[in-house]
């Protein structure tokens, strides 16, 4: 892993640290390929948090929750909607 660059243009024209494509290739179990093309996704920017708040609404869940669930654990929408049906339920 000592090739990858500094930083990597993703797919998008973004840029992508050596960390995170490391992190994705270890922890997530992706290519290198993968983890070189793909955008970093936000989904707690400002557009984002709408979005996600619209969803959880959808859903029959408290966006607040949700969102909060996001980023103390670091997970994605899913991962968040389905641990908190579960607990829930």
């Amino acid at each position: 892993m000592d090739d990858i660059p500094e930083w990597l243009e993703a797919d998008d024209g973004s840029r992508i640290p050596r960390e995170t494509v490391i992190s994705r290739m270890e922890q997530l179990g992706w290519t290198r390929a993968q983890a070189e093309r793909t955008p970093i996704r936000s989904p707690l920017t400002a557009e984002g948090a709408e979005a996600v708040a619209k969803r959880a609404r959808d859903e029959g869940l408290v966006p607040s929750k949700v969102q909060q669930t996001m980023r103390q654990y670091g997970v994605s929408y899913e991962e968040a909607r389905d641990y908190l049906t579960a607990v829930a339920g």
